[in-house]
Order: structure tokens, then C-alpha cells, then sequence
């Protein structure tokens, strides 16, 4: 998943493959638009019918167990994410070691280079004092064994510093892609229990509609089911056309949220709205309009994009144990 700037996000949105997808996406919500209205048609006819009540009650209590099956969800994402975080503190240990083996390794590398340096310097002296000193010819014959056995050392020191290099680097991946799926997992839980609230009050309603309405003629009971079979459809290429954004655009794909990491911050992501929506969050949401979201929150709390960041240094450990305590907010996990 690639992580972008502010005005390189803006680009992809901008751009025609983009347009083609959005359009392609909105043609998936006009059918479902129109499937749901005929459903909804159908059962108005029905209004002075038994079956009309009933199939009410049966939406209502379907949607009290989706809302439940939302919220167990919610519960179980929400253990794996506590379970990669403890597995991320792990990883992050181990790499912050190995960090630091691998900094005496590079440490042992240059000394030993610069012993090696050292002892040729004094060589090539007593090479040009040979022919006239006998002294120097003895000093030569002894020095040189030990540069033969300082040039083994040093290639030692060398081989050993790529080895653990090659260790770090290794260990750095692990802990990228234990943040990277933590943060999949917790962007998904806001998302599921916002649902599991919007489904409750859906089930409210039709619990009131059901009272109203007890009686149904049994001859549409057929095209009930065609109006069903429609919006279930209209629903599958809605997800057919948002898992397909994420092959496109290098992004996390929700049923109602694009997800852009942002370039240079472990905390942030981007998040574009798929819709429009004035009530339901705290602030007022656009669609396509680009926003950020803290990881551990998700679209529990909408920020409007500030300024992009500027992390120069690799402070990548610092950021984790320390930044990213100290600005979440009092209770958080």
C-alpha cells in the first residue's frame, strides 16, 4: 500500500482512470438506488396485506442480528489489532537489538580497517628505509604477518557487518507490515460499529412500519423476491467495484471510505469519502473531498487535511513508542 502526499493524492483523484472507476462506481449506486426503490414500491402496494407486516418484522429482526453480527465483529478485529500491537512492541524490540548489534558491528568493521591502514603506513616507511637500514628490513619481516593476519581480521569484521545489516533490514519489514495490517484492522473496526448503530435505528423503523402494516397480499410475494434478488445484486457489484479500487489505486478500500496512507507519518491516513453526509460524523463529510484520520480512531473522528507533514529524520521508533502515545487521547488504547 503506497503511501502519498497531499497534492499526489490529489492527483490520482484527478486522474482519467480515476473518473472511469468513480463513474463506474456511481453507476453501481443509481442501480442500487433503483433497486431498493423498487423493492421499496412493491411493498407499499401492500399496505392493507398481512404479508407486508410480516415481511417488516422478519427486516427488522434480520437487521437486529446484523447489527449484532457488526458489533461481535467489531470485537473480534478489535482483539486482532490488540493482538498485532503486542506483536508490533515485540518486533520493534527486537529490531532496536539488532540496531544496535549491527551499529558494533559497523564500529568493529572501521576499526579494524584502520588498523589495517595504519600498520601499510608503517610498512611502505620501512620499505623506503630497507636498502640502508637492517633494522628496518627485521621490523619489516615481522610486520608483515601481522598485516597479513589484520587484513583477515578486517575482512571478518566486514562479513559480519553485512550479515547483520541484512538482519535489520529484515526485521524492519516484519514490524512495517505488522503496523501496516494493525492499521487495516483498526480502520475496519470504527467502521463496524458505526454500522451496527445505523442498522439499529434501520431496525427501529421497520419494527414501527410492521405495527402499521399487518397484511400482505400473497400474490406479490413473488416479486418481493425478484425486488430482492435485484438489490442483493446491485449490492454485490457495489463490492465487486470498490474491491477493484484497490488493485487500481494502491489503496484500502471500504464500503464507504477510500484509504490513502500518508507520506512520511505512521499515524495519519488519508481518507476519501465515498459519499456525502452532514449528520452522522463530526464534521460535515463530501464526497471525494479528502480528509485525515488518526489510525487508532479511524472515521470515529474526521480531521479536514492540514498542512503536509515534514518528518526529515528517521525517527520511525521514536514515533511509535513515544509520538503517537502522547497525542492520543485520554482513555485510548
Amino acid at each position: 500500500m503506497k503511501a502519498r502526499r497531499h497534492d499526489e493524492l490529489q492527483q490520482v483523484l484527478q486522474s482519467a482512470d480515476f473518473q472511469q472507476w468513480w463513474n463506474a462506481l456511481r453507476a453501481a449506486h443509481d442501480r442500487l438506488a433503483a433497486s431498493q426503490k423498487a423493492y421499496e414500491d412493491v411493498q407499499e402496494q401492500h399496505n392493507l396485506t398481512g404479508f407486508r407486516a410480516e415481511n417488516a418484522q422478519k427486516r427488522a429482526v434480520d437487521h437486529l442480528y446484523r447489527a449484532g453480527e457488526y458489533e461481535d465483529r467489531a470485537a473480534t478485529r478489535l482483539a486482532e489489532s490488540n493482538s498485532l500491537d503486542n506483536q508490533s512492541f515485540e518486533s520493534v524490540a527486537a529490531f532496536e537489538t539488532q540496531r544496535v548489534t549491527t551499529s558494533d558491528a559497523w564500529s568493529n568493521h572501521l576499526a579494524a580497517e584502520h588498523r589495517v591502514e595504519s600498520l601499510r603506513s608503517q610498512i611502505a616507511a620501512l620499505e623506503a628505509e630497507a636498502d640502508s637500514k637492517p633494522a628496518a628490513r627485521n621490523e619489516l619481516k615481522r610486520l608483515q604477518p601481522e598485516l597479513r593476519r589484520l587484513e583477515t581480521e578486517a575482512e571478518t569484521a566486514r562479513h559480519d557487518y553485512e550479515k547483520q545489516a541484512v538482519e535489520k533490514n529484515r526485521l524492519w519489514r516484519e514490524v512495517e507490515r505488522l503496523w501496516e495490517a494493525s492499521l487495516q484492522i483498526s480502520l475496519s473496526v470504527s467502521e463496524l460499529r458505526r454500522k451496527a448503530v445505523r442498522i439499529r435505528k434501520e431496525s427501529e423503523k421497520l419494527f414501527r412500519e410492521a405495527e402499521a402494516h399487518r397484511q400482505k397480499a400473497e400474490e406479490l410475494r413473488k416479486a418481493v423476491k425478484t425486488a430482492e434478488h435485484d438489490l442483493n445484486d446491485a449490492e454485490i457489484e457495489i463490492r465487486r467495484v470498490l474491491r477493484s479500487a484497490s488493485e487500481r489505486f494502491d489503496c484500502l478500500a471500504e464500503e464507504e471510505f477510500l484509504y490513502f496512507p500518508v507520506k512520511d507519518s505512521q499515524r495519519m491516513v488519508y481518507c476519501v469519502p465515498l459519499f456525502s453526509d452532514s449528520a452522522h460524523y463530526n464534521i460535515e463529510v463530501r464526497a471525494l473531498n479528502i480528509y485525515e484520520v488518526d489510525r487508532q480512531r479511524g472515521v470515529d473522528f474526521i480531521e479536514p487535511v492540514g498542512r503536509e507533514p515534514d518528518d526529515s529524520a528517521d525517527t520511525r521508533i521514536d514515533d511509535f513508542f513515544l509520538k503517537e502515545r502522547k497525542s492520543a487521547p485520554a482513555g485510548a488504547t
